[in-house]
């Protein structure tokens, strides 16, 4: 995973590695695997890619931005807490559940609440 969207991927028992083609060429910062063998890629401006088990194709998650003027976060990592499910995490405290990887729309991004102010503080 890196620059301009670059995947490699080595066989089992192999130390060739050989790249792959990617939907994006937009920055990959993190990688996680699945029991199953399901991939998620994520990066740059929201990006989010998947791979599931079986398949050599990876497939573009579309994001939605929260307003129309927002712009989408960088998301740093992923880790599958099930073969289904998997937590993203990304910049400005986002979020993001991903179910059955291949459903976009299954992808939330969830902004903690704002801190209230105690009493006697300013908020």
């Amino acid at each position: 995973m890196g620059q301009n969207g670059v995947i490699l991927e080595a066989s089992p028992n192999s130390d060739n590695w050989a790249p792959v083609t990617s939907p994006t060429k937009d920055r990959l910062l993190g990688v996680s695997s699945s029991s199953r063998g399901d991939f998620v890629a994520v990066g740059a401006f929201g990006t989010i890619l998947f791979r599931p088990s079986g398949s050599s194709e990876w497939k573009k998650v579309e994001l939605q931005a929260t307003s129309a003027d927002a712009e989408l976060p960088h998301v740093y990592d992923a880790i599958f807490v099930s073969d289904d499910d998997a937590i993203l995490v990304g910049e400005n405290s986002t979020m993001i559940e991903l179910k059955k990887g291949a459903v976009a729309a299954q992808a939330h991004m969830v902004q903690p609440p704002k801190p209230q102010a105690q009493k006697g503080q300013p908020a």
